[in-house]
């Protein structure tokens, strides 16, 4: 008959353990992962697998090695927002150094492409107003030839 799990009363009492075989090399990965990141084999192994899942929980935020969070659990909710807010000037500050400066970047160059156009319109505008200019003086060169044709065609009749 198989003997029930232990379950302890500790934050993580709630979770039955599993047993688990790996070859030795394996385990020496999980080891030098776990030391360089501060946590137990076991958090190791549980964080790997929930960001295998895409999970964001206390193991992907990076709280499991904090002590804080088994020491005193009342405090998950501070821990989180701690955590949260710190992510937030983090982002904050990464907007500012290089999103900032592109939007900066592209800002100016509409003020200036702007700028350009504006200038352009009104070269247009001035040439139009040159060409109407030259339309009319033709125009009243045409009527005055064209009554001048009359006044000779008159003349000859």
């Amino acid at each position: 008959m198989a003997k029930s799990p232990n379950i302890t009363t500790a934050p993580t009492g709630h979770i039955a353990p599993f047993g688990l075989r790996m070859l030795p090399e394996l385990r020496q990965q999980i080891e030098e992962a776990a030391r360089k990141s501060g946590r137990s084999m076991n958090a190791e192994i549980v964080a790997r697998l929930q960001a295998s899942f895409g999970v964001k929980n206390l193991a992907t935020l990076g709280l499991l090695s904090n002590p804080e969070v088994f020491s005193a659990p009342e405090n998950y909710k501070e821990l989180l927002k701690s955590q949260a807010e710190q992510q937030r000037e983090e982002l904050i500050e990464l907007i500012q150094k290089s999103v900032m400066p592109t939007f900066q970047r592209v800002f100016e160059d509409v003020k200036k492409q702007e700028q350009l156009a504006k200038e352009e319109n009104q070269q247009l505008l001035e040439e139009l107003r040159e060409l109407k200019e030259s339309s009319q003086t033709c125009l009243r060169r045409s009527r005055m030839q064209v009554i001048s044709v009359s006044i000779l065609s008159m003349q000859l009749n």
